[in-house]
């Protein structure tokens, strides 16, 4: 992977990963699926887009 590719995909698993900490689940959710579109070998942003979609399947099924 060239090195212009990893830095965008660093840039856009970052964006996920505050996206989902400030909440904004669906930004979060999608920058998860571009980052692993870049890169679908990145463990730690496979992990943290499983849990994104473990905690949206539990705020539907609570959600009225």
């Amino acid at each position: 992977m060239a090195a212009s590719q990893l830095d965008q995909c660093f840039s856009v698993s970052s964006s996920a990963g505050l996206y989902h900490r400030w909440g904004k689940l669906e930004l979060a959710k999608k920058h998860y699926e571009l980052s692993l579109q870049l890169d679908p070998e990145a463990p730690g942003t496979r992990e943290n887009y499983n849990m994104l979609r473990r905690k949206l399947d539990q705020l539907k099924r609570h959600t009225p």
